[in-house]
């Protein structure tokens, strides 16, 4: 007879395991950081979505803020090129400057 788990258990389960899959991530050395270091883990994101137009998108890090410039496709292009940056290690804040190309 197959096991079933019901749903209740399963979230429960699920909640328990969240705290230590937290822990397991490894912290940012000073180096992985520093703003070259994080610009260059932004353009790689982009860089691995040729989907993406990226030929006028202009990017500075300061301060472990992104900001975005230039002019971009489409809105759907802007706010996927956005939610990838924001999702970067390092990355505290993104600015977005960004135009719509019409």
């Amino acid at each position: 007879m197959p096991s079933t788990i019901r749903p209740r258990t399963a979230l429960l389960a699920l909640l328990l395991a969240l705290p230590g899959a937290s822990a397991c991530r490894a912290r940012l050395t000073a180096a992985e950081l520093a703003d070259p270091a994080i610009t260059a883990r932004v353009k790689a994101v982009l860089d691995g979505h040729p989907e993406l137009d990226i030929r006028y998108l202009d990017l500075n890090t300061h301060m472990r803020i992104v900001t975005l410039s230039g002019m971009v496709e489409s809105r759907d292009s802007k706010q996927r090129i956005t939610d990838l940056v924001r999702r970067v290690a390092g990355v505290r804040q993104v600015v977005v400057n960004l135009a719509v190309q019409e």
